[in-house]
């Protein structure tokens, strides 16, 4: 079609029906147009039934229209400069049913630093976000601080970002999206502060913990961007030895200290043995074992407490205290006790300890 915008109708002189309100269409792409800034490459659609152009937005952020002329549109929200269009046509054009619509959006170049498997200069659409840039650098290295993620304008100007909300709820501000020239730098962990480590079936993670986070929040940040596994239960291991098994649930309350173990025992079709044996792990399930079994072929160790009963959390993660000549389902979790000796034997030292430091205390003071 010509790119004269008046060439076909200037004999209509019917009252004009301009869509400001319309939902942006962008090819494939999804966009929220009140969020989207509009820059230099978005490439628009104007149509209406009698024509149809495309203009892209130059350099200096102009759209240069026939009739209308120069029309600054960088730094606007699609919302804003579709609007701002449409209002131009109403005043120069007679039109009916136009429509104004983001056909393309813009390449940039962005950077990505830091904590960032690979970090480098990377090309982007204008409908990317930070999740995308991040991912474009093959995702968080190991040692990833998540939480506060700088994302540094090409004007200078930063904001520190936290993806748990984008984790957790899909909220998408704490996922923005990328501007021309803009810089991500995702920081390494701070060892200086609060950290434990987190190992799932795909790996090993250090997270950074903060105040009031729960091992399912510390769950869900190992994470990149996909959504951690259904997991049957966590075993938690603290710095000064003592270790629990915890059910989702339980996992949901539990905040644990730094420097602390955990391990995300996922939802399988295996049985799951740990604690106080030789050789804790999966186990492949057999419908003819019974928890006895199970526990033997683990591996009974002299710390270990055999009861009447043990802790067996279900794969839907309820927790129950079951006998030992009772079958197990795929999917649970038995967790074997130390006995009441090892308990002493591993806690005794730290006892002592902190009894010989309030006695030096006391010494010094008395001096």
């Amino acid at each position: 079609m010509s790119g004269n915008l008046g060439a076909r109708s200037q004999d209509n002189s019917e009252s004009s029906t301009l869509k400001s309100d319309q939902e942006p269409f962008v090819g494939d792409f999804s966009l929220v147009d009140s969020v989207y800034i509009v820059g230099p490459g978005d490439l628009f659609q104007i149509f209406s039934e009698s024509f149809s152009i495309e203009k892209q937005v130059n350099a200096e952020g102009n759209l240069i229209l026939n009739r209308i002329g120069v029309l600054h549109v960088d730094g606007l929200t699609l919302k804003e400069a579709r609007k701002l269009i449409l209002d131009n046509l109403q005043t120069s054009h007679k039109r009916a049913n136009c429509f104004v619509n983001l056909s393309k959006p813009k390449v940039m170049r962005i950077f990505v630093t830091g904590a960032v498997k690979n970090p480098g200069v990377y090309q982007v659409n204008g409908n990317n976000r930070l999740s995308d840039g991040i991912e474009l650098a093959k995702g968080f290295s190991l040692l990833a601080q998540k939480s506060e993620i700088q994302l540094i304008s090409k004007d200078g100007s930063s904001q520190n970002i936290s993806l748990k909300k984008f984790l957790s709820s899909g909220d998408l501000q704490s996922n923005p999206y990328l501007t021309q020239g803009c810089i991500i730098h995702v920081p390494f962990i701070d060892y200086a502060k609060s950290w434990v480590t987190i190992r799932t079936d795909s790996g090993s993670f250090v997270v950074q913990v903060e105040p009031d986070e729960t091992i399912l929040d510390l769950i869900i940040k190992s994470h990149s961007f996909a959504p951690p596994e259904p997991f049957s239960a966590v075993v938690v291991t603290e710095k000064n030895g003592k270790d629990q098994l915890l059910s989702p649930s339980e996992a949901s309350k539990y905040k644990p200290l730094s420097e602390a173990r955990i391990e995300v025992l996922t939802s399988r079709q295996e049985v799951f043995v740990g604690g106080a044996v030789s050789k804790p792990g999966f186990q492949t399930y057999n419908s003819n074992h019974k928890i006895i079994q199970y526990i033997s072929e683990a591996g009974l160790t002299t710390s270990s407490k055999i009861p009447d009963e043990i802790d067996v959390i279900r794969k839907n993660g309820k927790r129950e205290k079951v006998a030992l000549q009772e079958p197990l389902q795929p999917g649970d979790v038995v967790y074997v006790d130390m006995n009441t000796e090892q308990r002493f034997l591993i806690y005794t030292p730290i006892l002592l300890s902190i009894v010989s430091l309030t006695l030096a205390l006391l010494s010094l003071k008395g001096l």
